[in-house]
């Protein structure tokens, strides 16, 4: 029988899984997206720019970090803003790609912090190494599937 511990560890893999795997197929075709669709490289940049100072934001005034009601969060901004792409499929006005930009910034915070504090939890000293090459291990290779896909 699979002991909770371990039953639990696979839930939270499984999760980052299907999280990447979205994660790596918007972004994988976003830039060529908003680039053939008119937007500047400048404008490109500054979307760029904002998810990460939003994520800065959030690190700063969130000072109460609840694994459940945060992952959670994290999971809804996640698809306001997927489906903020998909709603404005027709074509982004500048702010709209900004406001999109600052949302997906909240969720870079409020669905990892969380995220990694549960998954490093699973380890110990003797094996934290380990722990972040697994964690790290799945962008790559699903990298590699869709660049394969991509080819085809």
């Amino acid at each position: 029988m699979v002991c909770l511990k371990t039953k639990t560890f696979l839930n939270t893999y499984t999760v980052q899984f299907f999280y990447t795997f979205a994660q790596i197929f918007v972004f994988s075709i976003l830039f060529l997206y908003l680039f053939k669709t008119g937007f500047s490289n400048l404008e490109i940049a500054v979307f760029s720019t904002l998810r990460f100072a939003a994520a800065a934001l959030v690190l700063i005034f969130l000072k109460n970090v609840k694994f459940r009601r945060t992952i959670t969060l994290g999971i809804i901004f996640k698809s306001l803003y997927l489906a903020s792409f998909a709603y404005f499929i027709a074509g982004f006005e500048v702010l709209q790609l900004y406001a999109t930009a600052i949302i997906v910034g909240i969720v870079l915070f409020i669905f990892w912090v969380p995220y990694n504090i549960r998954f490093f939890s699973f380890g110990n000293k003797e094996n934290n190494a380990f722990m972040g090459s697994i964690i790290f291990l799945l962008w790559p290779c699903l990298m590699f599937f869709f660049r394969q896909q991509q080819a085809l």
